[in-house]
């Protein structure tokens, strides 16, 4: 079975080395890589060619879910596997994702999981935030019916199916896509042995950028479905929440636990507020 692996980039050329480093070392032997170039300023062609199976793709329109369906159009594999140019594949992702589609039919889409990695021995406050808020792969597929982009294998007939990538979307596309893949009656699996690494934010500004951007896209995503956006309170949490920073291991000290409590309330009004807009300031 082969496997096509399509990695897109804008401007990330150390991390994409590191990545294409990672892929080299697989157990899984049949696959090919296509690295999707989305317009950066960077020289990427010149570290794709360090590498002898990595084909160079080139697209122009801004955003992942274009980028993802430039590579999707050249690649001949039986499976399409995406990730991030910033993610690091354990040497097992692929061989672990082929075997779910070898040995279960009715699959159409997978997501592995997503291990977060820090700069230091421990994470900072908002490196730990950043692994507990986002990209909890199990539950997207579980409960919300997609798989994070990160970590996202697709059968080829999936694709012919249901088409690809909504790249009206410059975020959320691999949601949308997901939930209209489980929606076409394909079964969608979490792989807890499949692994890619991903880098925590490290920063406060990074969390709250991201939060921003990702509400923004729901915006346009529910305006695009027609479905309602989701509902976020101005009120503080609870006593519960309270508890269990308080007994939470990763925060040992109080200044800690302090700065948690603040990030994640402040990530929770700029939540409110974002949902509360009817219309985005850039549509």
């Amino acid at each position: 079975m082969l496997v096509s692996v399509i990695v897109p980039v804008y401007n990330d050329r150390l991390r994409l080395e590191l990545c294409l480093t990672a892929l080299q070392s697989q157990t899984y032997s049949n696959f090919e890589i296509l690295v999707v170039d989305n317009n950066s300023t960077e020289n990427i062609y010149s570290v794709c060619e360090k590498f002898p199976n990595v084909c160079y793709l080139f697209e122009p329109t801004p955003g992942n879910n274009a980028a993802r369906n430039c590579g999707i159009q050249y690649a001949a594999g039986e499976v399409i596997a995406i990730t991030d140019s910033d993610c690091v594949p354990d040497v097992d992702w692929l061989k672990q994702g082929a075997k779910v589609f070898g040995t279960h039919p009715e699959v159409g889409l997978m997501g592995g999981h997503i291990q977060f990695f820090f700069k230091g021995k421990k994470p900072t406050v908002a490196e730990y935030v950043d692994s507990i808020c986002y990209l909890q792969q199990e539950t997207y597929i579980t409960r919300d019916h997609y798989a994070a982009g990160a970590n996202l294998l697709v059968r080829r007939k999936v694709f012919e199916q249901v088409g690809g990538f909504d790249d009206r979307l410059m975020n959320l596309g691999d949601k949308e896509f997901g939930q209209r893949v489980y929606e076409s009656g394909w079964l969608l699996a979490y792989v807890a042995d499949a692994i890619v690494f991903h880098p925590a934010r490290p920063h406060l500004k990074a969390l709250l950028t991201k939060l921003r951007r990702q509400i923004r896209a729901q915006h346009k995503l529910s305006a695009l479905t027609g479905t309602q956006l989701p509902r976020c309170s101005f009120l503080p949490y609870g006593v519960r929440f309270f508890r269990n920073v308080w007994n939470d291991r990763n925060l040992p000290g109080w200044r800690e636990k302090l700065t948690f409590a603040w990030i994640m309330h402040w990530m929770k009004w700029i939540a409110a507020w974002e949902l509360s807009i009817t219309r985005p300031k850039h549509q």
